[in-house]
């Protein structure tokens, strides 16, 4: 979908509305959606599910989950452990970052 002109076009309309775009990618797909963002570089794109903020830093990503779904497969628990395991060499400014800053400041959620 990523690379049909049509829908492309339909994409080029977000920043005008001040609007971001929450993409969920396989693997597969991940040329193109490096790609769309290149395209498209005033567009901001939140990609779910992937990269760690060791590769794209902190102020570029966010942590989250897919509660209460994600539920059927895993206990928030586990899963904030996980998270904070993953986490642990991060700064304790980084992490307030990961976890609240960047999501609050891309979705523009007041404090």
């Amino acid at each position: 979908m990523m690379t049909e002109p049509i829908w492309r076009r339909g994409f080029a309309q977000l920043p005008q509305y001040d609007l971001a775009f929450d993409l969920q990618a396989f693997y597969f797909q991940l040329d193109d959606a490096r790609k769309l963002a290149e395209d498209f570089p005033r567009t901001k794109i939140i990609l779910g599910n992937s990269a760690m903020p060791v590769d794209r830093g902190v102020d570029r990503c966010m942590m989250g989950a897919n509660f209460p779904a994600d539920g059927l497969y895993r206990d928030f628990r586990n899963l904030w452990a996980a998270y904070h395991e993953v986490t642990t060499r991060l700064s304790g400014s980084d992490r307030t970052k990961l976890f609240r800053l960047t999501a609050a400041r891309v979705y523009r959620l007041a404090d």
